[in-house]
């Protein structure tokens, strides 16, 4: 994010050299470091070598989570194209793992898409990821796109911008997320300003 292209390719290649050419984080920086110079060839190469990696891998589930991880690092580099790809066949190696869908679910989010986020979480949760951190990511998601909604991170000012169901739809996730067991004093005090 500084722009300091040349030094970001020198430590990829010496963290490639510390673990024999299998970092694929070092190869996914480098890759990032030469398209910013416009080195679109090298920057290809890159994340071809990244790929052949995550095809070596014999054991299917954990070649889905590099898929996830490459998918992942795609979408925060804004190549949301490639990203999908790879979600995709991270699901399709590995598809009873509902972590997969909570991370796409994310990334609507952070597009402002609730209802693909919802969606997809609540297919995780279908899939038995129904647990208090579960539940704390959906209210995080609810709170966050109320906030962008109404232009406020202040708990009473959204408090009194919220329309009934929204108030209802936060307020249940938060207080799912708390009788199955988080441990979070913003959560607990969200939960009492806003919900009691």
């Amino acid at each position: 994010g500084q722009g300091r292209f040349e030094d970001a390719i020198a430590a990829a290649n010496q963290a490639l050299e510390d673990t024999k050419q299998t970092s694929i984080d070092a190869l996914f920086e480098k890759a990032l470091a030469e398209e910013g110079l416009g080195n679109a060839a090298a920057a290809r190469t890159d994340y071809e070598a990244i790929l052949a990696l995550t095809e070596k891998n014999q054991n299917t589930r954990e070649r889905a989570t590099l898929y996830a991880k490459i998918a992942d690092m795609d979408y925060r580099a804004g190549r949301k194209a490639d990203a999908e790809q790879n979600i995709a066949k991270a699901m399709e190696l590995d598809p009873d793992n509902p972590d997969f869908y909570v991370q796409r679910g994310d990334w609507a989010v952070a597009d402002g898409n609730a209802a693909n986020a919802f969606r997809d979480y609540d297919q995780a949760v279908a899939m038995g990821r129904n647990d208090a951190q579960m539940y704390a990511i959906r209210a995080e998601a609810r709170i966050g796109m109320a906030q962008n909604k109404y232009g406020t991170e202040n708990v009473q000012a959204l408090r009194g911008q919220l329309t009934a169901g929204e108030k209802q739809e936060i307020c249940s996730e938060v207080g799912k997320s708390l009788e199955l067991g988080l441990v979070d004093m913003q959560m607990d005090m969200f939960s009492a300003l806003v919900c009691r």
